[in-house]
């Protein structure tokens, strides 16, 4: 069965708008992902007690912005530090 395809405009600045298509996908399948990376992440931090948004990528198998995106909508973890000495650690 072929996925929904939605058409997303977006200006450009020169008054001619982008368009962009976009595949909906299934949100359930979605959250379960994340969870599991969250599951990953709750592991790794209990193992390291203090670790960056890379290091965390390299485990779990994501981006670092994606994991950084991860990391903030988290319960649980708290960033310890500024930018680019930013690391993570589960609050006691």
């Amino acid at each position: 069965m072929p996925k929904p395809v939605v058409l997303v405009g977006e200006r450009a600045g020169s008054g001619i708008p982008d368009i962009y298509q976009v595949i909906k996908t299934n949100d359930k399948k979605q959250t379960t992902k994340t969870e599991s990376h969250r599951e990953k992440i709750r592991e790794f931090l209990t193992q390291t007690e203090l670790a960056s948004a890379r290091d965390i990528a390299e485990i779990i198998g994501l981006s670092a912005e994606r994991t950084r995106v991860i990391l903030s909508k988290m319960d649980g973890v708290e960033p310890v530090g500024e930018n680019r000495n930013r690391k993570y650690m589960l609050k006691k």
